[in-house]
This record gives C-alpha cells, sequence and structure tokens, in this order.
C-alpha cells in the first residue's frame, strides 16, 4: 500500500529537523574541513561519517563551500548538507581517477559495465537519509574537453549519486547538478525514498536524472529535473527486477530523451508501477516510454494525471528481442493510462507495437486529450518490425497515422478520448495492424485545433533560472 505524498513529505520534515537538534552531531569542522572550496575536505568528511556510523546522528556540512571525492557513506546515519553548505565534486585533473575510483560491488550485473564511480557511495546501507537543501555540484563543466576529445563512455565518469543493495534510504530536499555521468542510481534498493530534488544535468550527454534499477517499493516524489537523457529512468539488469514504483508530482525537461522510461536495459520483471500526477515540459524523445526488449514481463502500468507540452513522441510503448542477457522474449500487459493531456507534438505519431509472437495484452487509454502535431501530407509506409535495434520512439519514421498507430496488441480500449492536430494532416488519427479485440468508445475527432493557453507557471519558470544559467 502507498503512503499519501503529503504524509511522506510532512514524515521527511520532521526526520530533517529531528537531525538537526539531536545531540549527535558530526560536523565536519571539527574534524578539520575549511569549506573554503579549494582545500580538499575528503578526509576530514570521511572521518566523521566513519564516526557517525551506527550511531543514529548526523554529519553536517554548513556554511562553506565542501571540496571532495569519493565518500563512503554508512548506516543509520544522516548526511545533512546545509542549505548554507555546497559539496563540490573534485573537477576533472590529470590523476582523477585516484579521486573517483571504481567502486564495484562484490555481485554482478550489467549494471557494473556503466554504474563504476560516484562521488557519494553507498553499499548494503541500512536507515541512511541524505537530505538539508543544500547543493552538491560535481563540476561537469571541468569534463567537457576531454569528454569530446575522448568520448568518455559512462564507466569512466563519475555520478553524483550510486547506491548498491540498500535498505531504508531516503534522498530528500537537495539540489544536484553538472554531473558528469548519471546524476543518481540506485541499485537493488529496498524502501528508497527520492523526493524534493532540484536537478540539473546538461552540460554532458547521457546524464539520467533518477535511474531505478531492479529495485521494490520506490517512491520518486516531487522532483524538478532537467536533464539532457532521460528524466526518470527504470531499468532492470538481471532477474531481480522491479516492483512497487510510485512516480508522482515530477516536473521534467529531458533535452534529446524521455521524461519517464522504462528501458532500454529491460531483463528482469517490472510489477506495479504508478505515475500519478507528473508534468513533462519538453522531451526530445517520449514523454513515456515502455520498453521490454531484453526479457522483461511487464505487468501493470497505471498513469494517470501526466500533462505533456512540447514533448516528440507522447507515449511510445514496444516489445522487442534485443536478446541481451540471455532472457527469452518478454511481454507488456495491464497497462491504464487515464486523465493524459497533450500538446504540441512532433508529427511522427504515437507508437504501440508489440511482436506477433508476444502481442501488447489489456490496453486501456481513457479520459484523455492529445493534441497532435500533424503537418504531413505524404504517403506513409508500414514499419518494419523492431528487430535488434536501439528501441527509440522516432525509430519506425513517420508513422500511418497522425495519433496512434498500434500493432501486434490484444484488448485494446479507447474511451473518452478527444484528439485534434495543430496542422493539416492527411493521415487518419488511428491505424492498427494485427490487433484483436479494439474497442472505440466515445472517441471525438476534433480534426485541425488551435494552440491551447496554460496557465501553470511551471511551463515557463520550473527551474531556479540561477542554477541553469550561471
Amino acid at each position: 500500500m502507498y503512503i499519501a505524498a503529503p504524509l511522506i513529505l510532512i514524515t521527511l520534515l520532521i526526520r530533517g529537523k529531528e537531525a538537526l537538534v539531536n545531540d549527535k552531531i558530526f560536523n565536519v569542522y571539527n574534524y578539520g574541513a575549511k569549506g573554503d572550496g579549494i582545500t580538499n575536505d575528503t578526509r576530514a568528511i570521511q572521518s566523521a561519517i566513519n564516526d557517525c556510523r551506527g550511531t543514529g546522528g548526523t554529519v553536517l556540512l554548513e556554511k562553506g563551500t565542501f571540496l571532495s571525492s569519493t565518500l563512503e557513506m554508512a548506516s543509520d546515519m544522516t548526511l545533512c548538507i546545509d542549505s548554507t553548505a555546497i559539496l563540490l565534486g573534485v573537477p576533472f585533473q590529470g590523476n582523477i581517477y585516484n579521486f573517483y575510483p571504481e567502486v564495484i560491488p562484490p555481485y554482478e550485473t550489467r549494471t557494473h559495465q556503466w554504474a563504476v564511480r560516484s562521488l557519494i557511495h553507498g553499499y548494503k546501507l541500512r536507515d541512511f537519509t541524505i537530505t538539508g537543501g543544500g547543493t552538491i555540484d560535481l563540476q561537469g563543466q571541468s569534463w567537457k574537453e576531454i569528454f569530446i576529445r575522448e568520448n568518455l563512455t559512462v564507466d569512466k565518469r563519475p555520478f553524483i549519486l550510486l547506491f548498491h543493495r540498500c535498505k531504508n534510504i531516503t534522498v530528500d530536499n537537495l539540489n544536484l547538478q553538472n554531473t558528469v555521468g548519471w546524476c543518481s542510481a540506485y541499485d537493488q534498493c529496498e524502501s528508497l525514498v527520492v523526493s524534493n530534488l532540484e536537478i540539473y544535468g546538461d552540460v554532458i550527454e547521457n546524464n539520467d536524472g533518477i535511474n531505478i534499477i531492479d529495485c521494490s517499493d520506490v517512491k520518486v516524489i516531487n522532483n524538478k529535473i532537467w536533464a539532457d537523457d532521460d528524466n526518470i529512468c527504470l531499468k532492470s539488469m538481471c532477474e531481480v527486477g522491479i516492483k512497487d514504483v510510485l512516480i508522482q508530482g515530477n516536473i521534467l525537461y529531458s533535452g534529446r530523451a524521455n521524461g519517464i522510461k522504462l528501458g532500454t536495459d529491460s531483463s528482469g520483471p517490472v510489477e506495479n508501477i504508478k505515475v500519478i500526477n507528473n508534468k513533462i515540459f519538453y522531451a526530445g524523445r517520449a514523454g513515456l516510454a515502455w520498453e521490454a526488449v531484453d526479457g522483461t514481463n511487464a505487468d501493470g502500468l497505471y498513469v494517470n494525471k501526466l500533462e505533456m507540452v512540447r514533448v516528440s513522441v507522447p507515449v511510445f510503448i514496444i516489445v522487442a528481442n534485443r536478446g541481451r542477457g540471455g532472457f527469452p522474449l518478454g511481454s507488456i500487459k495491464n497497462v491504464r493510462l487515464e486523465n493524459l493531456r497533450v500538446f504540441e507534438t512532433s508529427h511522427t505519431g504515437i507508437c504501440i507495437t508489440g511482436m506477433p509472437e508476444s502481442k501488447i495484452e489489456n490496453l486501456i487509454i481513457c479520459d484523455s486529450y492529445f493534441e497532435m502535431g500533424g503537418a504531413w501530407k505524404l504517403p506513409t509506409s508500414e514499419p518494419g518490425e523492431a528487430g535488434k535495434l536501439y528501441p527509440e520512439s522516432d525509430m519506425f519514421g513517420i508513422l500511418p497515422s497522425y495519433g496512434f498507430y498500434v500493432r501486434h496488441a490484444q484488448n485494446v480500449t479507447f474511451e473518452h478520448i478527444k484528439i485534434g492536430y495543430l496542422r493539416g494532416d492527411i493521415r487518419p488519427w488511428l491505424a492498427t495492424k494485427n490487433v484483436d479485440n479494439l474497442v472505440r468508445k466515445d472517441v471525438v475527432e476534433i480534426g485541425k485545433i488551435p494552440p491551447q493557453l496554460f496557465n501553470s507557471p511551471e511551463w515557463y519558470i520550473p527551474f531556479k533560472m540561477d542554477n541553469i544559467f550561471k
């Protein structure tokens, strides 16, 4: 059972205040930290963490800028980066991997091809919180020249946060910016809350905001994410899979990728994912991408109140067989999308495609409004099958419909839908192939429609501009 978002937030606020007033404060200044942004304070901060381990106390960074390399977190403690503090990652320099050594845990999945370095790392932690309202800045700008010159792969670039096999973890009320690799990743964690983060990571490519990898009992709530790559990404690298995830109240911008995504790594089972009351105000690819391409059996996706503006493709759902990890062909079933509001898309169209031997089952799209881009006036051809191609929302080119193209599916329902386009288009709103039991009930095709006016201020100023454009 999910706890209501307001209750979660109240609990986190209370927890944060308790951490600041308890008598187990380990202030890093007492361990020799300078907080001047120049001196390397790694040893002082790590010593405070080591002493705080298992006490239920708080390591406190306040009133300063603290330069650090990789820090290893501990159980039963809080790391508080106060609103007066900045934690800076060591910038790129010649001996950089002495500052960001590999932190590969003693188990192996495909995660460890990429997630191997970070500023803050935890392995098998229990009851750990990081909070405080402060800023963590990895200084990704300093890596840009070497990234472009040597095309650094993700395993060569540190993340800001990386946690492996942890339980009862809370990451709340922080500004995370200028990451070098993915901003944050959580691998095989249980009982995880990621909330009230403001993430800006658009200085280097392939810098996903929040990656949930083979985790269970997860709440991703009230975050603002501006990233070049995927904003919130669920990945399954092994048979552990993903279960019971709530994604609620987030505001997202993806420069060239997806807002909310399953995949592309998708091997183990995925069950009971809820996406409630989120806004995506730009996505270079898909607003919502649901991909079962490496053997995942994805059962149970519920989306309610998803508002999307200027996303290229609002929804992309695919079953394919890339064959990675040795898993058999996967599946997608029991998907319900309701109360979607979509404005100003590209002319590609929405793609929902299974495979002849693995049809998408039990898909309902209801109570929704779609303002598609349209503007296509040439004949289109039937898209080819996915094969082993990397799945992306535009992989099939211009689709045979300006609205929905549905292929290899069964038990598909469109109910209480309004759909139209901004610019003239010769394609129908719906095209299908190999679909069994298609139901259309109260679908209103409204043709060409004028642009809508938005009342929500988040569409224009979703983030603190001084963080983004400084």
